[in-house]
């Protein structure tokens, strides 16, 4: 907008002026002006200026949303910064003596990375109050390693400030220590701090269902700002050190990086998906005909997984959506002069959204993998099939190799591979899985594992006759041949499935039945 000279007034945050006319500001129904404070710890504060014109009382700027044409409003954000330290070794400006004094690497850091090393980030800001799912679920080191579970997903975890800094040499805790040390840690790009002095460094966070409390709790450091609860952390994301260019381009680099692998999972989820609805969806109307309802269940059972696997991929696919017109936006944007305010202002309001679905497309992948990992495992040991026998062996040894499907206690999630695949995943559950059983495609099937036995189905239609020399009855048996209940030979070894009448045997069958036929 332009602003005429003779009716301006000057706002001065360090040695960055800023000129701008009150009178017009509030005859601009669309213009938004965002002044980012950079201020010294000490002197921390935030403005605002809303235009009378169609204002309300009390209008809070919100720091995710205040890049946005669609509010006319003069706002800062509170960037707290220590630019000039960038690229130096331990900053002497900021921290204290016992940061200073520290050397070695700590627990979960390679060997040569060195905390209160060289300054990666220049500058912090608040994002929110969250019960963050990395501090429960993501530290790999800490007091919730046995919660761990991004070892198969990610492979990253948060990193305490008190394992990394000996206890002689800690800090009471502030927004600034935690920063101190975590603007140190390649790859992070957020701090928290839960219950007063609980600080870590995060490569990214995610919010999950909590209580309705609010961060309230005063640092240990610092009683008049607060940092997290009991149960949620102050959010704080660290800004990198460059300029606006690098940091659009890197943003857009992350952008990418996670586009191109949450697409690489909608495509493995989805597919596994199809193929498991129409599987089961044709075995289910097979098997139904047949009077096969422990078959039946299990299928029923794989259409249900395949809707929970589609809904997964059709929700990553949104904000995959996202990503795309996003990285469109960039190819315009980068081209801007990023000296002049609108377009350094549209970089950053870009720069906040690209990060943001970065963030989400990374918490998509975790969820997609964990469906994938469950339905559709990758890399399993090979030749595991070895290990179990047809549960006819254990039953009646005659019919060990015809056809059988078999019901019992589902363990785990049904699942897409092979035969061995199957076996794999059941070895993978050691003391819950006891066999599984597979339902026979073209190059791949179906698997429910089953952590116990509870009756089974056999075609003994489907037994090979030396005197049969028709190819269509052939063709039958060798379609069927791949649709076996199968049991770990070692847990059975020398004992009978065999249903007991009297109940004896805990371990047995409650029902054998002969379809008397074979399938197509």
């Amino acid at each position: 907008a332009q602003v005429p000279k003779e009716a301006s007034t000057c706002l001065s945050f360090s040695s960055v002026a800023i000129v701008a006319s009150l009178d017009h500001l509030a005859m601009l129904s669309h213009a938004i002006i965002v002044v980012v404070t950079m201020l010294a710890p000490s002197a921390i504060s935030a403005l605002k200026l809303t235009p009378q014109k169609n204002s309300t009382a009390n209008v809070e700027v919100s720091a995710m949303k205040l890049l946005r044409p669609s509010h006319a409003e003069l706002g800062s954000v509170n960037l707290v910064s220590f630019r000039q330290d960038c690229g130096y070794e331990r900053p002497l400006g900021m921290l204290g003596m016992g940061a200073q004094r520290l050397g070695a690497p700590g627990a979960g850091l390679d060997t040569s990375v060195k905390p209160y090393g060289k300054v990666l980030k220049d500058g912090y800001y608040f994002a929110e109050c969250v019960q963050d799912y990395m501090y429960e679920y993501g530290d790999k080191f800490g007091g919730n390693k046995r919660s761990y579970k991004l070892g198969i997903i990610s492979n990253v975890s948060i990193v305490h400030y008190e394992k990394l800094v000996p206890s002689e040499d800690r800090e009471e805790m502030t927004h600034t220590v935690c920063f101190g040390l975590c603007r140190s840690i390649p790859d992070m790009l957020f701090f928290g701090i839960k219950n007063g002095n609980k600080c870590y460094c995060a490569p990214y966070y995610k919010p999950m269902a909590g209580d309705d409390t609010v961060c309230d709790t005063p640092c240990e450091g610092d009683s008049t700002t607060m940092c997290g609860s009991k149960s949620k952390s102050s959010m704080f994301g660290m800004h990198m050190c460059s300029n606006t260019k690098q940091d659009l381009a890197q943003s857009n680099k992350g952008l990418d990086e996670a586009g191109k692998q949450l697409t690489k999972q909608i495509d493995k989820v989805s597919e596994a998906a199809k193929f498991m609805q129409a599987a089961a969806t044709a075995l289910q109307a097979k098997f139904g005909k047949l009077g096969d309802g422990a078959a039946s269940d299990l299928l029923q059972a794989a259409k249900a997984r395949a809707g929970e696997l589609d809904k997964g991929s059709k929700e990553a696919s949104a904000v995959s959506n996202v990503i795309g017109k996003l990285d469109k936006k960039y190819a315009k944007t980068a081209k801007g002069d990023f000296e002049e305010f609108e377009a350094a202002t549209e970089a950053e309001a870009l720069i906040d959204d690209m990060d943001k679905a970065s963030t989400n497309g990374e918490a998509q992948i975790e969820d997609l993998k964990s469906l994938a990992d469950a339905s559709s495992p990758e890399d399993l040991p090979k030749g595991a099939t070895k290990e179990y026998y047809p549960v006819m062996y254990f039953v009646e040894k005659e019919f060990a190799e015809v056809p059988s499907t078999c019901g019992g206690t589902i363990v785990g999630e049904p699942l897409v591979g092979t035969m061995d695949d199957c076996a794999a995943a059941c070895d993978s559950k050691m003391g819950d899985c006891v066999g599984f059983s597979y339902f026979a495609r073209k190059k791949s099937g179906l698997c429910f594992l089953l952590g116990k036995f509870k009756s089974v189905t056999y075609y003994s239609g489907c037994k090979k006759d030396k005197k049969d020399k028709k190819e269509k009855k052939r063709r039958r048996r060798r379609a069927a041949g791949g649709t076996k209940c199968m049991a770990k030979f070692s847990m059975f070894e020398g004992t009978t499935l065999k249903p007991d009448p009297s109940g004896k045997c805990k371990q047995c069958m409650r029902k054998a039945s002969d379809a008397k036929k074979c399938f197509k």
